[in-house]
């Protein structure tokens, strides 16, 4: 998941010198569903079965934990 971080420090730092192109932007945006697929996965993997429907209702996941914490806790709550 590092490398994950990696590539978006580098595409926010490319964005904020101009170096920015819509071919990165696709290659990246995919890069980054991916790694938030993986994230809910594991999620969905430590939940237990009864609350997968509130991973959905829960919406949008934030916090101060790793990502996979978060979308536990904000279902949780």
């Amino acid at each position: 998941m590092a490398d994950g971080l990696r590539s978006l420090q580098r595409t926010i730092e490319a964005y904020r010198r101009g170096n920015y192109s819509l071919e990165y932007d696709d290659r990246n945006e995919s890069e980054v569903m991916g790694y938030i697929h993986g994230y809910y996965k594991e999620a969905f993997d430590r939940l237990p079965c009864p609350l997968d429907p509130l991973v959905l209702e829960a919406g949008f996941c934030f916090g101060f934990f790793d990502p996979v914490s978060n979308i536990i806790a904000n279902t949780a709550a």
